[in-house]
C-alpha cells in the first residue's frame, strides 16, 4: 500500500492519517438534510442559513427602568413640573417596555425624584433629549438579520437567538448511520459473567458512546459468531441499511478470522 509509515521497529505501520486518506479517496459520502424543530437542535449541524424573521423591537423600547417624557418640554432647560401628572405629562417606561408615542426619551430612576409635595422632577445636570435611554426600532435584532451560518455546530445559546428571531424550525445535515458489528465465538455481552474462555465485548459499549458524541445514529448487532455465512448475512444486511459499517474483530491471523477476506471479496 502506498500510505504507510517505516517505524524503527522494522516494520510497516499503516496510520490513521494513511487510512483516513485512502477512505476519502474512494467513498465521497453525499451529505442529506432533514428539517428539525429548533428545541431539538442542539448539538447538529446547520445545512442551511439561519436568519431572523423578526424585527425587535417592534417599534422601540425603554433602554433602562425610568420615565417617558417628550424631549422638546426640555429644550429651554429644565420645565416647571410641578403640576406634571402621571400619564399626561410623564409616564412610567421600564427596560424592555413598549411606551406611548407621545414621549420620545426616557429619564432613568436614578436621575429623577419626587419632591416633598410628590412633584415628578428632574435631577439637576441631565440632560434630556431624543432618543435617550430609547431602544431603536430593531436595535435588538432585524428582519434578515444572519443568526448562525450553515456550516456551524448549534449550540444550547442558540435557541435563544433562534427563539427572539422567530425561527421554530432548522434545516440540518443528517446524521450519518452507523451500524457496529462485534465479531467472535469469545464474546459476551457486557453485563454477563465470564466464565472460562470468555471475553465481555466492551467495544460496542464504547464505540458507540465515542461514535454518537461525534454526532451519528449509531446501532450496535449482536454479537455475530465467527462463522462465514453469519458475517456475510450480517454484513449484507447492514451496508444496505447504514452510511457506515464497522466490523469489530476477525481481522487477524486466527483460523477464525474470517472478516478481511469477506471485506476483499
Amino acid at each position: 500500500m502506498a500510505y504507510k509509515e517505516k517505524h524503527a521497529a522494522g516494520f510497516d505501520r499503516i496510520t490513521v492519517a494513511d487510512v483516513l486518506k485512502k477512505l476519502f479517496e474512494v467513498w465521497k459520502p453525499n451529505a442529506t438534510t432533514e428539517t428539525i424543530p429548533m428545541e431539538r437542535s442542539v448539538g447538529r449541524i446547520l445545512a442551511a442559513d439561519v436568519r431572523s424573521v423578526n424585527t425587535l423591537p417592534v417599534v422601540r423600547s425603554s433602554g433602562r427602568d425610568g420615565y417617558a417624557v417628550r424631549s422638546a418640554d426640555f429644550a429651554n432647560g429644565h420645565p416647571d413640573t410641578s403640576a406634571w401628572t402621571l400619564g399626561a405629562d410623564y409616564i412610567r417606561a421600564d427596560t424592555g417596555d413598549d411606551f406611548d408615542d407621545a414621549f420620545d426619551a426616557v429619564v432613568k430612576v436614578e436621575n429623577a425624584h419626587f419632591d416633598e409635595n410628590n412633584h415628578f422632577r428632574v435631577n439637576d445636570g441631565i440632560e434630556v433629549k431624543s432618543g435617550l435611554d430609547v431602544n431603536g426600532r430593531g436595535s435588538q435584532i432585524k428582519e434578515g438579520d444572519l443568526i448562525l451560518a450553515k456550516g456551524f455546530p448549534i449550540r444550547g445559546y442558540d435557541l435563544g437567538s433562534f427563539a427572539q428571531g422567530g425561527v421554530t424550525e432548522v434545516t440540518v445535515v443528517s446524521k450519518p448511520k452507523v451500524i457496529f458489528i462485534p465479531t467472535g465465538n469469545e464474546l459476551i455481552p457486557a453485563g454477563q459473567k465470564p466464565e472460562r474462555g470468555q471475553n465481555i465485548d466492551s467495544n460496542s459499549v464504547l464505540v458507540k458512546q465515542m461514535l454518537t458524541e461525534l454526532g451519528a445514529d449509531v446501532k450496535c448487532t449482536p454479537i455475530i459468531s465467527d462463522n462465514v455465512v453469519d458475517l456475510e448475512t450480517s454484513l449484507d444486511a447492514a451496508v444496505k441499511d447504514a452510511d457506515i459499517v464497522i466490523l469489530n474483530g476477525g481481522t487477524s491471523k486466527g483460523l477464525d478470522d474470517h472478516n478481511a477476506e469477506i471485506l476483499e471479496n
